[in-house]
């Protein structure tokens, strides 16, 4: 049960800023349910309680500045084929396998 003085104490602190819940400190929102009740029990506060948007420049806001990925293809390398040859010829003439 509030006594009188807290009463009084929380009608002026819902008088001072009718956006800011006297009991518990949240957010009270314009026309909603605990706004309702707090008008019902404290009366209509004489300050509007509407919040808008705070105004911002357009020079406030900051643009992110979009970066395009590049793609890259691989490079392929392609394997150098040597031609099969003719023979080493040491000396004139053909090489002979090794055999041991």
């Amino acid at each position: 049960m509030e006594t009188e003085q807290t009463f009084r104490q929380r009608q002026q602190a819902f008088y001072d800023n009718p956006n800011i819940n006297p009991v518990t400190g949240g957010r009270l929102i314009y026309g909603k349910g605990p706004y309702n009740k707090f008008v019902a029990k404290y009366g209509q506060p004489q300050i509007t309680a509407k919040v808008s948007s705070p105004k911002v420049s357009r020079a406030s806001i900051i643009k992110p500045t979009l970066i395009s990925p590049t793609i890259t293809r691989p490079t392929i390398i392609k394997p150098t084929i040597f031609e099969a040859s003719s023979p080493r010829l040491v000396s004139g003439r053909p090489m002979s396998p090794m055999v041991r």
